[in-house]
């Protein structure tokens, strides 16, 4: 009889060691393994007996799950360092982070140590994938089961209109592709009642079809390094000379990215103990890149007063956030777009504990828009000005490093109204 085929028979999989979801400290349990959430009260715990819905879907489709990796300290920050397993290096250059807060994901898959690994993202989890240069694909809420995790050690209200997404990190869009595909193909609500029952369909686009590309501006309060500003504006020509109609977006306050993460931020804000609390119900040092958090809105401000009761806050916080949605469909409407094209983040991978706050990335959350990270060669010290100071507290400096030879990056959003079932546009991806 001959053997069956699955999905993803024999290939490797690198898992990330957990999954951070809004209010409450959750991880991905595999059977017999810890899950610590980078804790190490964690350690006091015996490991799950059963694996996340997650974790069956892969196995099912012939995956070998073979390690886990590492992440940082209560899953907030871009440093993944905690008091259990250290702090994970960047392989490219081994002083610069390797991103938060999936960073032992995207190390390993940039080592090719695995050719595929899984992580989570929440504000922006997908920046080890922008750090290391590798492929990352953040899909929409509930797009990939999240069932199956382990509970924060302390109560805290549940309150929250942004939730996390677990999404691909790979070396290519194929293998991005056929996580998604597997995962879809696997009826994953069987597996997990939040997980949405929605196919999964590749558009079939036309090699010479022409697409219109939306170019985001920068947001003034957080200028882009000169490296990242290079690689879009050199995407930018490519795909010009390629005959797409590219559209510069205009900026604008009521859909920058400053607000969009300071709405999130905030959301955050309403079910999060402090550092402090943490801490002390922990019973374990804070590592830098959390003891050093500081608040991340010195410009602009809070978009609803923290004077407000709780409830309150949060009813006026999902006004805002669909005032910001709104905001952003107006601008795919009225151009047209098909993609859009946009900074991960202000600067490549920095020094550690540098990395500040991900305002690039934690928009898209808020949003609940898909997003794809794109490696895009390396920066070029030839071309680039010397260092140059940040101008806001938390965005890390920029500074000119002759050895490091650090990656770039762009991210893709596909079009809106195939958000939840399409694929991103592949053509671009090969223009790009």
């Amino acid at each position: 009889m001959p053997a069956v085929r699955v999905p993803a028979c024999g290939v490797p999989c690198a898992w990330a060691i957990l999954a951070r979801r809004v209010l409450r400290q959750d991880c991905f349990h595999v059977k017999g393994h810890y899950a610590t959430a980078g804790y190490v009260e964690y350690l006091k715990r015996l490991p799950p007996t059963t694996n996340a819905a997650l974790v069956r879907i892969l196995l099912d489709a012939g995956a070998v799950l073979y390690c886990k990796t590492n992440i940082p300290q209560t899953m907030m920050t871009a440093d993944s360092e905690n008091n259990i397993f250290g702090r994970t290096l960047n392989p490219h250059n081994t002083s610069l982070t390797v991103g938060g807060s999936s960073g032992g994901e995207g190390a390993l898959v940039s080592f090719r140590g695995s050719p595929l690994g899984v992580g989570n993202d929440l504000a922006g989890s997908v920046i080890p994938a922008l750090c290391c240069g590798v492929y990352g694909f953040k899909p929409t809420e509930n797009r990939i089961p999240f069932g199956g995790q382990t509970h924060y050690p302390f109560p805290v209200p549940w309150l929250s209109s942004v939730l996390p997404v677990v999404g691909p990190l790979a070396n290519s869009l194929d293998d991005l592709h056929l996580f998604m595909e597997t995962v879809s193909k696997c009826v994953p609500w069987k597996y997990d009642a939040t997980a949405l029952n929605i196919p999964w369909r590749s558009l079939d686009v036309k090699p010479d079809r022409k697409l219109t590309i939306g170019v985001m501006a920068e947001d003034a309060d957080y200028p882009l390094h000169p490296p990242v500003w290079c690689a879009l504006t050199e995407a930018t020509s490519i795909l010009r000379e390629a005959g797409h109609n590219v559209v510069d977006l205009t900026p604008s306050t009521d859909r920058c990215a400053g607000l969009g993460a300071r709405i999130g931020y905030q959301f955050f804000g309403l079910s999060v103990s402090g550092t402090k609390d943490l801490s002390k119900e922990l019973g374990e040092p804070l590592v830098t890149s959390v003891a050093s958090q500081m608040h991340p809105f010195s410009r602009g401000g809070l978009p609803v007063s923290p004077e407000l009761e709780i409830g309150e806050q949060f009813h006026v916080l999902n006004i805002s956030r669909g005032m910001y949605a709104e905001a952003w469909k107006q601008t795919w409407l009225e151009i047209q777009l098909d993609v859009v094209l946009a900074p991960g983040a202000v600067s490549m991978a920095v020094s550690h504990d540098t990395y500040g706050i991900p305002v690039y990335t934690v928009m898209w959350s808020v949003l609940d828009y898909p997003a794809a990270v794109i490696p895009f060669g390396k920066a070029c010290r030839s071309k680039d000005p010397e260092p140059q100071a940040a101008t806001s507290p938390f965005v890390p400096d920029y500074i000119q490093r002759q050895s490091m030879a650090p990656l770039v990056h762009c991210r893709l959003l596909p079009r809106l109204c195939k958000m939840k079932s399409v694929w991103t546009q592949p053509a671009l991806f090969r223009d790009v």
